[in-house]
């Protein structure tokens, strides 16, 4: 009896000493009720993830008259409403901006949402929200690229239209697809599995969107339905691929990648956004429009599809021509016009003679049975744009089924460019196959333009054009001076003794140290030149400002030229009374065409500098189309100086004349003055 009492006794010890926990139990059972009270009286949004076990564990209670959805609090001001009145929601997601959304409640209780800035980017039921809008129950909500929401409304249990019973991630993301048009209803099985790459992709892009605007990568991406027509090879089925379009937001440039692709760039560009998102710095080489292939945002500049054209080539089987020119319009992707191209296929003879009406067929199967090579003239004749920005440079390719593909050379600087190009597609022995595509099938045609180089955006390298004009200048001028020293010294009379050997070492030394004057000066543009392109991407004032310094120092070269000319003119005056007046016309000559040169420079110079910041870019090729043509009629004025042929030459190659017909080749060795080019 005893020892159950000393039992008992230690047993209501013990009970003493261990915390009393059943308050704290309580108190968390009252909390969780009040908690689910609440979100069976007030509306709410709650998350929706891709996992379902973590959808629904996050709530934010619509329970004041405004609440303000943005990035983070301490930028979240009360100046426009009170804290008894207004309650504020902390997002973190990509593309969630300071002031991102409002939803108000009125006096009836009715809940409205609308954009808290023009920035932000905020999707109800898939559809942008660009004004204010009333919420209903189960309505979806995207902030942002990621941040996805569900409006639940126990006060009114209303529906939007096409809201089903129960709502999760995928139908969120499946609506959004929908509202961008990629996606159709009741398609077959390769539809269907079309639309689950759209679905997978749509967040992914989202996020590098979100993350090329966090890094002012100035890179865009979206999910692009691509028909097999756009496809640089021979494939002209009606099919449509899942692919992602790139753009280069500063120069326009355009790309399509693969999904492959894009998801191996996704995975190094989170990683890129992970190691400088510990510290955010803007100073960082990893921060800012993409340099080289190490960054996942850079693409090599090369060349794009502006779009395509059908040709169907029935009447080949028959041994007919096109009946004139075929006129296609040049449909992109999404089937909007971007341009129209003129190509003729036409049926002649292996040396191009096209075939006449006493040529034609009415059975295909007399070319099996002839066994001879079957020859088609294909005949590109021009293609034109409809925006400039495609305008860089235009280039033609047809692909005739699989037995051949005929290109054009590149042509620049064209909305129209106009290529006469001809080639001939030659079938050695006609057999069924090629008369089964001739019947069937069609060739394409695709229209490509050039990529723009990164550094063209700026205004000093949109006017490197002119630059590269007035170096052009003094390159002339140079080889005028070399023409002048050559001639002296083809006219001079010979001297005698020691007085000849002094005047000629003394020429000699003067010329020389000329030409490595000039080779330094040369070096020291090209190097601020290089300097030049090397430059990021300023506005475009700042660039005219440094293109006007630039063309000064263009002026103060051309003036260290012409005192060096006045130099080489004084010199002259030491020649024989013979030659003096052979000597006189020529630099006379020399001299009208500098004055030409300089009057021409200074007015294109004021051209480019005094036009409005949009019209730069015209202005500058036309100036340096204007100087080029000047040069050009120098070399056409010195075709028979048999004596600079060489000289001739180089210059010809430079400015596009290397396929005429020069002065005779000669023999004798050029100075060092001209080694300077």
């Amino acid at each position: 009896m005893q020892e159950f009492e000393k039992q008992m006794a230690f047993q209501a010890n013990v009970s003493q000493d261990l915390p009393d926990r059943s308050s704290e139990v309580d108190a968390e059972t009252l909390a969780h009720e009040q908690e689910k009270h609440k979100k069976e009286t007030v509306p709410h949004i709650t998350n929706l993830n891709e996992d379902p076990a973590l959808s629904s564990i996050i709530f934010h209670f619509i329970d004041c008259s405004e609440t303000v959805i943005g990035q983070n609090e301490e930028n979240m001001s009360d100046e426009n409403a009170s804290a008894d009145d207004t309650v504020y929601i902390h997002l973190t997601g990509f593309g969630i901006r300071k002031r991102h959304a409002v939803i108000h409640q009125d006096e009836n209780g009715r809940i409205f949402i609308q954009p808290g800035s023009t920035a932000s980017n905020t999707r109800v039921n898939g559809a942008q929200l660009t004004e204010k809008q009333e919420l209903k129950h189960h309505d979806r909500l995207m902030f942002g690229t990621n941040s996805l929401f569900l409006f639940i409304n126990p006060i009114c249990d209303e529906k939007s239209e096409g809201t089903p019973d129960v709502v999760d991630y995928d139908f969120a993301q499946e609506e959004i697809a929908k509202a961008s048009g990629l996606l159709v209803e009741g398609g077959d099985a390769d539809e269907n599995e079309r639309m689950s790459q759209i679905l997978e992709l749509f967040p992914m892009v989202a996020e590098a969107n979100a993350i090329s605007d966090e890094m002012e990568k100035k890179m865009s991406f979206s999910v692009a339905l691509v028909n097999d027509m756009m496809l640089q090879n021979s494939s002209t089925l009606d099919r449509s691929q899942v692919m992602v379009k790139v753009v280069n937001t500063r120069s326009e440039n355009q790309w399509l990648i693969d999904r492959a692709e894009f998801v191996d760039r996704r995975y190094r560009i989170q990683e890129m956004f992970g190691d400088w998102a510990y510290d955010r710095d803007t100073n960082a080489s990893t921060y800012g429009p993409p340099k080289s292939d190490a960054d996942p945002f850079y693409f090599e500049p090369d060349c794009a599809v502006v779009g395509f054209a059908g040709i169907f080539v029935v009447p080949l089987s028959l041994r007919m021509d096109s009946d004139d020119t075929y006129v296609r319009e040049i449909l992109d992707y999404s089937a909007q016009r971007q341009g129209t191209v003129a190509v003729a296929l036409e049926p002649c003879f292996s040396d191009g003679i096209l075939f006449g009406e006493e040529d034609i067929i009415d059975d295909p199967s007399i070319l099996v049975q002839s066994k001879e090579p079957y020859h088609i003239k294909v005949t590109i004749r021009w293609a034109e744009v409809t925006h400039a920005r495609f305008a860089t440079g235009l280039r033609c390719v047809l692909y005739f089924g699989n037995l051949g593909v005929v290109r054009t050379p590149w042509i620049n600087g064209k909305t129209r460019a106009e290529f006469n190009h001809e080639e001939i597609i030659t079938i050695e022995q006609v057999k069924p196959e090629h008369i089964d595509w001739l019947e069937n099938g069609m060739a394409k045609i695709l229209l490509e333009s050039k990529h723009k180089d990164d550094d063209s955006v700026t205004s000093i390298t949109r006017l490197a054009n002119l630059s590269d004009m007035a170096k052009e200048l003094e390159k002339a001028r140079e080889r005028i001076q070399q023409l002048e020293q050559q001639q002296q010294e083809k006219s001079s009379p010979p001297t005698s003794g020691d007085e000849a050997t002094s005047t000629a070492q003394k020429e000699l030394a003067v010329a020389n140290a000329r030409a490595a004057e000039l080779e330094k000066e040369l070096s020291e543009l090209k190097s601020k030149s290089s300097r030049k392109n090397s430059l990021t991407r300023k506005n475009s004032t700042s660039g005219e400002d440094r293109l006007k310094k630039e063309l000064k120092k263009h002026e103060k070269t051309i003036s260290h030229l012409e005192k060096e000319l006045e130099k080489t003119k004084q010199q002259n005056k030491s020649r024989t009374k013979d030659n003096e007046d052979n000597l006189h016309e020529t630099i006379k000559e020399r001299e009208a065409t500098i004055s030409r040169l300089e009057i021409q420079l200074k007015s294109l110079t004021a051209t480019v500098s005094t036009s409005p910041a949009g019209e730069v870019v015209t202005a500058a090729n036309a100036a340096a189309d204007s100087l080029t043509s000047s040069i050009k009629e120098i070399l056409t004025k010195h075709k028979n100086d048999t004596h600079a042929s060489n000289l001739w030459r180089d210059v010809a190659a430079e400015v596009g004349m290397d396929g005429e017909e020069g002065p005779p080749k000669s023999d004798t060795k050029q100075s060092s003055l001209c080694s300077v080019m």
